[in-house]
């Protein structure tokens, strides 16, 4: 009997403080978009992160049709990966404290959703004009 009441208030004190094993709500960036920056070598680039809060930062990349070389920074410990699947390519495991550039080649305008392997609501957009 005592054991019951002593998981209720675990299980009533887990709730209460937040430690319940949903995802975050889906990326809802309050930062501006990643604009990808020309190179000398013609090939846009940009950098955003994968963060232990399980979002991408910033979560949206502007960019133009062409070749864009966007590098994922991991910026804790948690693993992620950068993929899009209609593009059919990702970086792969990228771990804690480390980072992966993708070439991603572009050939018409429009709206590319990307995501995280191991945390699929952990979403980002490249809008490409």
């Amino acid at each position: 009997m005592h054991v019951r009441a002593a998981l209720s208030c675990v299980a009533v004190a887990c709730a209460m403080s937040g430690c319940a094993t949903d995802p975050p709500a889906p990326n809802s960036s309050s930062t501006p978009p990643a604009t990808a920056q020309p190179g000398t070598d013609g090939v846009q680039h940009v950098t955003i992160d994968g963060t232990d809060a399980l979002t991408f930062t910033p979560n949206v990349i502007d960019a133009h049709v062409g070749t864009i070389a966007i590098t994922m920074k991991v910026t804790g410990t948690t693993p992620h990966t950068l993929t899009f699947d209609d593009l059919r390519l990702g970086t792969g495991y990228v771990a804690g404290h480390a980072s992966k550039t993708l070439i991603v080649h572009v050939t018409k305008s429009g709206t590319y959703s990307f995501d995280c392997d191991y945390h699929p609501y952990m979403t980002g957009t490249l809008v490409v004009t």
